[in-house]
């Protein structure tokens, strides 16, 4: 579900009003009669859509006369519009030799098709020339000034890499076909992504579809792909999709299916009893007229980024999100405004679980020449920060999107057409350098940390380092830091918390109500937390691994004028402080 989004190349107006205005026989009377006829139906093909037929007649003209500088701009605007940079950069090149004065945005289009394939310094240089091109268009102009800035970026980037060392993950998930759009669970081991194969996969012919495919891990490997299967596959597209934390619920976006708004609309769907259920659409507050696409659900369910070109958009593709409303459904989207977007293509959002730190694809904020990867974090006031690009040799000169990064935020998964791979788009995982990373966090169950229906505990509680989960069951005595026998059942629960996550380094920390002086207060909140940790020492739970803390009143959860509010800050919590 990767949408191009191309441009209409300002090259095309120049070729047409110059073959078409002024009419070939004007253009092409020098020329040979087989040339001149060659071209002509290059032209007729052209303006027909036949790109390759077009291609085929401006060969044959060149043959008869390698010259024929039409038949170069022709080939060249081609091979730019379909996006194959070092052939138009090869056109654009015979074009400026045989007369850089004939076409001077020639120098412009060169530099594009330079900077679009890594030659950076000589597309610096033929922005530069175009430069000193007497009464050029001021679009062009801006644009060359941007493109001169991405040049200049993307050398300096390439002289200070970072570290980046993509690992292939394995025949068991790649195949001859291309892989891409990775979702992933949060405990790591499920991964579910896109691949795009011919809809006869044994002659290799037939027109290409998207469809999804699980595979777990076990033992460090990944095992071998399985299709998702109906009802979530179909004939149709279906592609660019997020997994919830538990992997039981899939948002996922589908193309032309009946009943839709759009072109692309945004699907869920829940695992029930081992079986996906019928895709739901999410309906005319969600989806638009438009295109949408690439969701990312957050960690708690409760926000569900994507991509959108609908109305309201700052540029061609921008990244909203709507929140979900209990009893309301999903609210209406909303921008996430000109920090994160711009008057380029943002898409490819994936909010890690950490809730704070976004990812996504860009070419409008500065990078290296296509679709760059950069992270945002949230500020305390809930401020999207001005977005990082995450470097050379992450970002090339190709397009990047659709990373993934793990709950620990130590690995990043994406695809990639690398060589060494098993054929096309490939998906990989590599260790995200230090600056980059989010918040690690952890799903944990069993701890009573909220409530559910019926006042049920929930379980798969996403936490972070450094931020504190109230334990709910742990009861104290009044002015008594003696544990209650009822708080170790939740003790026993804490206790396998730590047993099955020996990495873990946590601390224990008391809180009271404002009742009583300070020094009282900070006292007993602290005898209560170290009775916890003793506790869960004498289960077995190295003490080297906890620490303690009473903090009194300081940091209420709650108002202290009423009896609730001064029940809900007596409280006992703990924090991974190492994960």
């Amino acid at each position: 579900m990767f949408k191009a989004g191309a441009m209409k190349s300002i090259l095309s107006l120049l070729v047409l009003s110059l073959m078409l205005l002024q009419g070939m026989t004007a253009v092409c009377q020098s020329r040979s009669g087989p040339a001149r006829r060659a071209m002509t139906r290059a032209v007729e093909a052209y303006q027909a859509g036949d790109n390759e037929r077009a291609l085929a007649e401006a060969r044959r003209a060149l043959q008869r006369d390698p010259d024929f500088l039409e038949a170069h701009l022709l080939k060249a605007e081609i091979y730019s519009g379909t996006g194959r940079f070092a052939k138009s950069a090869a056109a654009y090149r015979e074009v400026v030799r045989l007369n850089p004065k004939a076409y001077p945005q020639a120098h412009y289009f060169l530099g594009y098709s330079l900077m679009r394939t890594g030659q950076y310094r000589e597309a610096r240089q033929s922005f530069m020339d175009f430069l000193e091109t007497p009464s050029a268009s001021t679009t062009l102009l801006e644009l060359t000034q941007s493109h001169l800035a991405r040049c200049q970026f993307a050398i300096r980037a390439m002289e200070d890499p970072v570290p980046f060392q993509p690992e292939n993950l394995g025949q068991g998930v790649n195949s001859p076909y291309a892989e891409y759009s990775p979702a992933l669970t949060i405990d790591g081991n499920t991964l579910i992504f896109t691949r795009r194969r011919p809809s006869d996969p044994v002659s290799g012919r037939g027109p290409e579809t998207e469809d999804f495919y699980v595979s777990h891990r076990e033992d460090g490997q990944w095992g071998a792909a399985t299709n998702l299967g109906p009802p979530i596959n179909t004939p149709a597209n279906e592609g660019a999709q997020s997994i919830s934390a538990d992997g039981r619920e899939l948002f996922f976006t589908a193309c032309g299916r009946p009943g839709g708004f759009g072109s692309c609309d945004l699907y869920y769907s829940r695992l029930v009893d081992g079986h996906w259920t019928e895709p739901v659409n999410l309906g005319a507050r969600v989806n638009s007229a438009a295109w949408d696409s690439h969701p990312s659900i957050s960690a708690d369910g409760k926000t569900l980024y994507f991509s959108s070109g609908r109305q309201g958009s700052i540029g061609p593709m921008d990244i909203w999100k709507t929140v979900w409303v209990d009893g309301q459904g999903w609210g209406i989207p909303v921008n996430l405004g000109q920090t994160i977007n711009t008057g380029g293509r943002e898409m490819s959002p994936f909010i890690h679980p950490d809730g704070q730190t976004l990812y996504f694809a860009s070419d409008g904020h500065m990078g290296m020449g296509g679709l760059d990867l950069f992270f945002s974090r949230r500020d305390r006031n809930g401020n999207w920060t001005e977005p990082v690009n995450l470097g050379y040799p992450i970002n090339t000169h190709a397009d990047e999107f659709s990373l993934v990064v793990d709950a620990r935020g130590r690995l990043a998964y994406y695809a990639s057409d690398i060589g060494g791979g098993f054929g096309d788009l490939d998906l990989y995982v590599f260790e995200l350098y230090e600056e980059a990373r989010p918040r690690p966090v952890a799903a944990i169950t069993g701890l009573a940390t909220g409530t559910g229906e019926a006042g049920e505990p929930e379980s798969l509680t996403i936490i972070a380092e450094g931020e504190p989960v109230v334990l709910r069951n742990i009861f104290f005595d009044t002015d008594s830091h003696a544990l209650r026998p009822e708080s170790m059942e939740e003790i026993r629960r804490l206790y396998q918390v730590l047993y099955d996550k020996p990495e873990w380094n946590v601390e224990i920390s008391g809180h009271t109500d404002n009742v009583g002086t300070y020094d009282y207060n900070l006292a007993l909140s602290e005898h209560r937390a170290r009775s916890v940790v003793d506790a869960l020492a004498a289960m077995g739970i190295d003490p080297e691994r906890m620490s303690y803390k009473g903090y009194a009143d300081t940091r209420p959860v709650d108002t202290n004028e009423t009896a609730e509010g001064r029940a809900n800050n007596r409280r006992t919590e703990f924090t991974v402080v190492r994960f």
